[in-house]
C-alpha cells in the first residue's frame, strides 16, 4: 500500500503548538470521564475538508462549554492548512494528529466530531463509543443501512451521546410549523416535495489511475473501503460520487430534506414502496452516482417526492431549475396553500399571498455539547437512531437505483401513473432532459421499482431477483483488514 506516511504527533500548527502525545499502553476503554455541569467538553475535529475546517473548528470553538483540543486528518497538507487558517479560534495547546486511533487513546478528549468520508462514519463512531467518547457524526449517518444499524447499537450498548449532523433539525421553527399545520390552518397535507437543485460539474476521467498525493496516508484514507483504481482527477471530496466511498447527492444532501419531512410528519420510519428514477447524464466521467434523481415514498400516508438535480435548467444557463420558486428546501402542499422553506420559511395561500412566516435559530452543536454535559440524549434533535432513520430512506432509494433497469419515459410514466405528484416531477425532469439534448438511447433513465421495504423486518419483502439483490445491499459489505466494521450485539 503506497502513501503510508507516519505523520502522527509531528505536525505543528505553529511553532508553539505542542506535539501530540501517544499514550503507549493506554486502554481506550478507560476514557470514561464523567463531565460535570460546569465543565468544558474537550473536542477533537476529524476531517479537514471544507466543512470540518471552515465550519466545525470555528463553531465548536465558539460554542459554550466546548473547547477544541485536537485536529485530525490523514492529509498532512490539509491538516496544517486548517490549523493555520483557524489559528484565531485555537489556543496553543491544540494538537495535530494524522491517525484517528490515537485520539481514542487520549484521556484529554471527551468527544469526536467526524467530518470524514461516508465510508469511515460507522467504524469511527463505533470505535469512539467503545473508547468512551461521545460522537457528532456528519450526514449521511452511515455509508450503508447495515452500518447505520451497528452505529445505533453501539450508541446504546456503550451509553454514548451520538448526534448526526442534520443541523436544521434543531430549528424550533420546525416544531412550531408542524403543530401549526396539524391545527389545520391551510387544510390537510396532500404531498411534500423535497428539492435540492445544486449545480455540479464532471469530475473527470483519467486514462491512468490517480496516484494519491504524497501528503496523504492512503491506507488510512481508504480504511474499510475496497482498494480500487481511482480514475477521477481529485482524491478529496469527489469520493461522494463513487459507490465505494460515497452515496451521491440523494444521501449527501437529500438526508437534510428527509429529516425535515420526517420531523413535520411525526418521525415515521422507512416502510413501504421504495422507488428511484435517475441517471448520470452527459458527463462521461469517473463518477457512479446519478446527477439527476427522483425518489418516491409514502410516509405517514403522505406522498413524498425527493428530488436532486445537478444540471442547468436549460443550455447556457448557470443555474438549476426551481420548483415553486425554490431550489433548496421542502414544499408542503396542502389543500388551501403551501409552505416553502428549509426549516424556516413562509406559508402561502392559494393566491400566492404570504400568510405566515416561520423564523427561528438554534445551535445543533450547542445541543450536542449540552447533551454531553447533562448525559441526556433527549437534548438532541438528531440522536443517532433518529438521524440514521432520516438518512436510511435515501440509502434505500440508492439501492433501488443500483438494482434498477433501463426504462423509456413512457415506461416510467406507466409505472408511476397512480402518483400524480411524482408524475409531475418526472415530467419536469424529462422536459429538462429534452431541453439539454441528452441522448436517452445511449444514457437511458434507470428505473428502480418493485421494492417494498418492511420497516419491522428491516428488509425488502417479496420475490424476484430485484428483491434478492436489494437485500444483499442491506447486509454487511466486505471491509479491508484491519478496518473491519464489527457487528454490535
Amino acid at each position: 500500500m503506497k502513501n503510508k506516511t507516519p505523520l502522527s504527533g509531528v505536525i505543528t500548527r505553529r511553532t508553539f503548538i505542542h506535539q501530540s502525545a501517544f499514550l503507549l499502553g493506554a486502554s481506550a476503554l478507560s476514557a470514561k470521564r464523567v463531565i460535570g455541569a460546569n465543565e468544558t467538553v474537550r473536542v477533537a475535529i476529524v476531517g479537514m475538508g471544507w466543512w470540518g475546517a471552515s465550519q466545525h473548528i470555528r463553531q465548536f470553538a465558539k460554542t459554550s462549554n466546548s473547547r477544541v483540543v485536537a485536529l485530525c486528518d490523514v492529509d498532512s497538507e490539509r491538516l496544517q492548512k486548517a490549523a493555520t487558517d483557524s489559528a484565531e479560534f485555537l489556543d496553543d495547546q491544540v494538537t495535530l494528529e494524522s491517525d484517528y486511533r490515537r485520539l481514542l487513546e487520549r484521556k484529554d478528549i471527551d468527544a469526536v466530531v467526524l467530518a470524514t468520508p461516508n465510508h469511515w462514519h460507522a467504524l469511527q463512531t463505533i470505535w469512539a463509543c467503545q473508547a468512551g467518547k461521545d460522537v457528532y457524526v456528519e450526514k449521511p449517518a452511515s455509508h450503508t443501512v447495515w452500518e447505520g444499524e451497528q452505529m445505533v447499537k453501539a450508541a446504546r450498548q456503550y451509553k454514548r451521546i451520538v448526534q448526526v449532523g442534520l443541523q436544521n433539525s434543531s430549528l424550533d421553527s420546525l416544531v412550531e410549523l408542524r403543530d401549526w399545520l396539524r391545527e389545520g390552518h391551510i387544510g390537510e397535507i396532500q404531498a411534500i416535495h423535497g428539492v435540492w437543485y445544486n449545480m455540479r460539474y464532471p469530475i473527470g476521467r483519467r486514462s491512468e489511475p490517480l496516484q494519491p498525493p504524497d501528503t496523504v496516508d492512503y491506507d488510512l484514507w481508504l480504511g474499510p473501503a475496497q482498494e480500487q483504481p481511482i480514475y477521477r482527477d481529485r482524491l478529496h471530496y469527489d469520493w461522494h460520487w463513487d459507490w465505494n466511498t460515497g452515496n451521491g447527492d440523494l444521501a449527501n444532501l437529500g438526508s437534510h430534506i428527509i429529516d425535515l419531512v420526517r420531523k413535520i410528519l411525526g418521525d415515521p420510519m422507512a416502510d413501504g414502496e421504495i422507488l428511484s428514477i435517475g441517471q448520470r447524464f452527459a458527463w462521461s466521467d469517473a463518477g457512479d452516482t446519478p446527477n439527476m434523481q427522483l425518489a418516491g415514498y409514502k410516509l405517514a400516508g403522505v406522498p413524498v417526492i425527493l428530488e436532486v438535480n445537478n444540471h442547468p435548467v436549460s443550455p447556457g444557463r448557470k443555474a438549476g431549475p426551481a420548483f415553486k420558486g425554490t431550489r433548496q428546501g421542502i414544499i408542503i402542499m396542502c389543500q388551501d396553500g403551501h409552505f416553502m422553506g428549509f426549516g424556516q420559511g413562509r406559508v402561502f395561500d392559494k393566491a400566492g399571498n404570504v400568510i405566515r412566516d416561520f423564523r427561528a435559530r438554534k445551535s445543533h452543536r450547542q445541543d450536542f455539547i449540552d447533551a454531553v454535559i447533562s448525559r441526556k440524549e433527549t437534548r438532541l434533535t438528531a440522536e443517532m437512531e433518529r438521524g440514521f432513520e432520516s438518512c436510511k430512506l435515501p440509502l434505500l432509494s440508492n439501492i433501488a437505483h443500483r438494482q434498477g433497469a433501463r426504462a423509456t419515459p413512457d415506461q416510467i410514466r406507466a409505472e408511476i401513473q397512480d402518483n400524480p405528484w411524482l408524475s409531475d416531477a418526472f415530467d419536469r425532469y424529462q422536459a429538462q432532459v429534452e431541453r439539454l439534448g441528452f441522448n436517452l438511447s445511449e444514457e437511458p433513465w434507470i428505473l428502480g421499482s418493485g421494492l417494498n421495504f418492511d420497516g419491522k423486518l428491516r428488509r425488502f419483502v417479496g420475490a424476484g431477483d430485484a428483491v434478492a439483490t436489494a437485500n444483499q445491499f442491506l447486509g454487511k459489505q466486505p471491509c479491508r483488514a484491519p478496518f473491519d466494521i464489527p457487528t454490535v450485539s
